[in-house]
């Protein structure tokens, strides 16, 4: 891992830690970002770490907590000593920012999930009933209201958590073309006989002309423009099938 600033680096390390996955053993350092194939991964590093192909949990992002070094572990000084040490292999998977708005509100918004309670009392509606509906219209509004700190990790801007102008990271995959990029990360790791687990799809990839007219694409080309440069997404909105599936 190498960045070209240690200060800045240490003002946005208690925003990016929850993000961080650590493996001592195989020397990598995966920073997640939600809704890019994230429980995938942490659930093949898990079996990596365990030496187990056939482990498997659906709470995967609770349970890699007594398995890896995760974010509630790091200290500000190990990620300075991982900055210093060329072995440990930076990665993390990034996402069209169109398809992973609408995967957040599929999965978070539009069921009875925890985080729509959040966006209930945002929107000045009852918090206990996670059963109203929430439109889409309503939730790209809401969080362009939002400073990108602000808002749930599941639909902030990547480069918030991923601080790319900080971090030279070895390789960032890309969810489009999952199956392939992990492949190749499971291969640098020597994991190469850990089989991928798939769950938890929207389906957003293929339902973007379900949900986006021309004024909410143009918004939420607003909120992520800096993802959209970062990551060399262009802003015109295509299907953009992951994780091996149309259904992702």
């Amino acid at each position: 891992m190498q960045h070209t600033n240690f200060g800045l680096l240490r003002a946005s390390f208690s925003h990016m830690k929850p993000t961080l996955t650590v493996s001592d053993r195989h020397k990598f350092v995966y920073v997640k970002n939600r809704k890019s194939g994230c429980s995938t991964i942490q659930l093949a590093l898990c079996r990596a770490e365990l030496d187990d192909p056939n482990f498997f949990s659906d709470h995967i992002h609770q349970d890699s907590h007594r398995i890896l070094k995760t974010g509630k572990h790091v200290k500000f000084h190990d990620l300075i000593r991982l900055s210093l040490v060329p072995k440990f292999f930076v990665f993390t998977f990034v996402r069209n920012p169109y398809s992973r708005f609408l995967s957040a509100y599929l999965s978070k918004i539009s069921r009875p999930q925890k985080q729509k309670a959040e966006v209930l009392i945002a929107l000045g509606k009852d918090a206990t009933d996670l059963k109203q509906h929430v439109s889409f219209e309503e939730f790209v509004e809401l969080v362009a209201s939002q400073a990108p700190r602000e808002m749930n990790p599941h639909w902030a801007p990547q480069t918030t958590y991923l601080l790319p102008h900080l971090i030279r990271y070895d390789f960032i995959g890309r969810f489009e073309t999952f199956e392939a990029d992990m492949k190749l990360v499971l291969e640098k790791l020597k994991y190469s006989n850990i089989e991928l687990t798939h769950f938890r799809k929207t389906g957003a990839s293929y339902k973007l002309d379900d949900y986006y007219n021309e004024r909410t694409k143009e918004i939420v080309r607003q909120i992520y423009k800096d993802d959209f440069i970062a990551f060399n997404y262009g802003t015109e909105m295509l299907p953009s099938p992951g994780l091996g599936s149309h259904r992702a």
